[in-house]
């Protein structure tokens, strides 16, 4: 039994880890959304839908190997349990080594990545050629994005949760910067937000390796480095990422599928299911602080052999990631045209927003809580369950998706999005108790 007194130090502690995170999480999307107002508020809104388009090529390439942060997160996490504090250097020099050779493939690859993207998410001519613009300056920041995976991953493992704050303001603070510059001053538009989202990755880089100097040092690196090849270590390192490799590609090809659906239902549904996405990225970034911090305290509890915590925990970041998504969603459903306003002020695009903005309620009251199931099982680098819930949930999805194809209608494909969110709860609910019994 969790006590009382115990029940009120992990809320503590909890909240000390989740409110840094919840503002570093945030910045990422109030910076897409600059980079969506910029764009949205230009004389034609290609430009908008051209990014629009290249995101999902980005989302579906960057977020593939976002397992170099669940992963790291959690192995960091594990080991600051275990208080094996060279373990923990150690895993950030392996995560750094597995980004350094991913980035490698995608310089080499970025022509061959980007034919074959737009040739998937297929839009009007002046929209894939804006896309292909946005594409093209923002792919050379793909080593920093992966690295910055890494470093943010040790970081929150190690309960670091504010300078995972410092980073990303630093990262999204001149993103939000060189927008302006590119777009309004130098005229890029598309490409401009592009070249600001590259530069700005190396600018959080640049402020990610000071950290890392004055934290890695549990150790001189000969020691760290003297199990480095460790062959256990690399194949439990290998198998979780694989895992989640798979979960997170299966992720993004429904957002992928979503996202062309919805240019097949013309560039006017593209731009508004685009913005109403934008809600829902919004609400999960605050979520995810939630999940962050369960990240490192489910990490750590399993670290040290505490399962008495971790079904507490589980309650209190479901609780807190639920109450959260529907108090967001509702300021956008109770003042639309302020709130959506910001993204875009084309009369055509808010009033298709208007029609389908409902929807927002159950993609994102399901959705927070299968988040803050994503962090606990994160934490625990229970990688197997994490795959197949995303797999049934990725085939319910697609299932209604081709349906919404037939009927060519944009309410169908915004209810297989709330299937998919709930059958993600509640594959992943299921296999919950097992983790504290």
């Amino acid at each position: 039994m969790v006590t009382e007194t115990n029940q009120l130090a992990q809320r503590r502690r909890f909240v000390r880890l989740a409110i840094p995170n919840i503002f570093a999480a945030v910045l990422v999307p109030v910076a897409g959304l600059v980079d969506m107002a910029m764009l949205g508020h230009l004389d034609s809104i290609t430009h908008l839908a051209g990014v629009a388009l290249a995101s999902v090529l980005f989302d579906y390439l960057y977020w593939s190997f976002g397992f170099l942060r669940m992963v790291t997160t959690g192995l960091t996490a594990q080991s600051l349990g275990a208080n094996d504090f060279i373990a923990v250097d150690r895993v950030l020099w392996r995560g750094l080594f597995v980004a350094a050779s991913l980035a490698l493939l995608i310089v080499l690859f970025q022509s061959s990545i980007a034919d074959l993207g737009f040739w998937m998410l297929r839009g009007e001519a002046g929209v894939e050629f804006s896309g292909r613009e946005y594409f093209d300056a923002r792919i050379l920041g793909a080593p920093a994005v992966l690295f910055n995976y890494v470093l943010i991953g040790w970081l929150l493992g190690r309960e670091r949760s504010k300078d995972a704050l410092v980073l990303s303001a630093v990262g999204n603070g001149m993103n939000i910067v060189l927008d302006y510059w590119f777009i309004y001053e130098l005229n890029l538009a598309s490409a401009g937000a592009g070249w600001a989202t590259a530069l700005s990755q190396y600018i959080m880089l640049a402020m990610g390796i000071v950290m890392m100097a004055r934290l890695g040092k549990s150790a001189p690196l000969k020691i760290v480095f003297s199990e480095f090849w460790d062959r256990q270590a690399w194949k439990r390192l290998f198998g979780l990422n694989g895992d989640m490799m798979v979960r997170t590609i299966a992720l993004q090809t429904a957002f992928a599928v979503f996202t062309n659906g919805s240019a097949l239902l013309g560039t006017g549904i593209l731009v508004a299911n685009a913005v109403l996405l934008k809600v829902l990225s919004i609400a999960s970034f605050f979520i995810d602080g939630y999940a962050y911090a369960t990240e490192s305290l489910a990490g750590i509890y399993a670290g040290s052999g505490d399962k008495k915590n971790l079904k507490s925990l589980l309650t209190l970041t479901m609780w807190a990631s639920e109450i959260t998504g529907i108090i967001l969603v509702t300021a956008f459903v109770a003042f639309p045209n302020t709130m959506f306003g910001v993204m875009t002020d084309h009369q055509m695009i808010l009033d298709t927003v208007g029609q389908y903005m409902y929807w927002l309620y159950p993609v994102v009251g399901l959705g927070a809580l299968a988040y803050a199931l994503d962090g606990y099982f994160i934490g625990l680098t229970l990688s197997g369950p994490m795959r197949r819930s995303m797999l049934f949930a990725v085939a319910s999805f697609l299932l209604l998706a081709g349906l919404a194809a037939m009927l060519e209608n944009n309410h169908v494909l915004w209810a297989a999005w709330s299937a998919f969110m709930g059958v993600r709860l509640v594959t992943l609910w299921r296999q919950a108790p097992a983790t504290w019994s």
